[in-house]
């Protein structure tokens, strides 16, 4: 896993992790023996990321594929390095469409969502306690 930093048309590689699949495992479906990390990519991800912060890499903007966009790390993002987002979500991803919907437990799923495209919206995710930004 590598964490890529772009700017001005230029991209170097500042970290990296070589995943080491050390640990077996039966699958419950297929009944297969199977290899496995025992750590999670989301467990790397924020590793990769406080080391880039300590590193002094100047960058404002974290950009990462769907795997990443859990509650955890848009929290360690916003709250502890102190940078912003962009990730994408998936589409049965709960949302509220208020802080008072929020509140109340009241969610949609995001493909259910009234979004045009190329409009936005802002939205409150489950275990998120700020406002996000969704653009179509």
């Amino acid at each position: 896993m590598t964490a890529l930093y772009h700017a001005h048309g230029v991209s170097l590689p500042v970290n990296y992790h070589l995943i080491e699949k050390t640990e077996t495992y039966i699958d419950k479906k297929t009944g297969k023996q199977k290899r496995r990390s025992p750590v999670t990519k989301n467990e790397v991800y924020r590793q990769l990321l406080k080391q880039v912060v300590r590193n002094d890499i100047p960058f404002t903007y974290m950009v990462n594929d769907v795997w990443f966009a859990s509650a955890d790390n848009m929290m360690l993002v916003v709250h502890d390095l102190k940078k912003h987002f962009v990730m994408p979500l998936k589409s049965n991803r709960k949302v509220a469409l208020s802080l008072a919907d929020k509140k109340n437990g009241r969610y949609v799923t995001v493909s259910d969502l009234p979004i045009e495209p190329n409009t936005e919206m802002m939205i409150y995710l489950q275990d998120v306690d700020f406002a996000l930004k969704l653009v179509k």
